[in-house]
């Protein structure tokens, strides 16, 4: 993103509009929430998402600039007002054609992204056969085959799942 992204033209669409915090608490910095509303854009969260995402995601978090021992993560209200400021002033369509015609002079395109927690924790883990698909009931280690045919999993927990014949 630091090498695609127009960042001065997208900080200067902004800036004319963005609190200068002359009263109350002073404003979350301009490019931080400029990169905090990216996160929400791209992942399609809501406010309340975007702030349990940014606690829970150490990447989320340094991409954003963000250093839980010296602050907080902006709350859903802030980055309310924020996405806010941008849809009243018509600036979210104008930040991101600014970056679609970025990308398209890089040939490249943006789509949205999903987040997915890909945590790897030690656990014993053994599989209930559901005794379908005429296999009787057994338990089946994950280093063995799993049984042939067309199968599902119907639920999961961290020390064991079902699986149960599709179809």
């Amino acid at each position: 993103m630091e090498k695609i992204v127009p960042r001065h033209r997208l900080l200067c669409a902004i800036e004319p509009h963005y609190p200068k915090g002359t009263r109350g608490r002073p404003p979350i910095g301009l490019e931080r929430m400029r990169r905090i509303n990216f996160l929400q854009q791209w992942y399609g969260l809501s406010d309340e998402g975007l702030e349990d995402a940014l606690y829970d995601s150490i990447a989320l978090r340094g991409f954003a600039g963000i250093d839980l021992a010296v602050e907080n993560v902006p709350d859903a209200t802030t980055l309310l007002k924020v996405r806010r400021l941008l849809i009243e002033h018509e600036l979210t369509r104008k930040l991101f054609d600014e970056i679609g015609i970025s990308l398209c002079e890089r040939g490249l395109m943006m789509k949205e992204g999903t987040l997915v927690d890909a945590t790897i924790i030690e656990a014993p883990v053994k599989l209930q056969h559901a005794g379908c698909c005429g296999y009787a009931d057994a338990t089946i280690s994950l280093l063995h085959a799993v049984p042939p045919g067309p199968i599902r999993l119907a639920s999961a927990t961290l020390a064991s799942a079902a699986w149960i014949c599709a179809g």
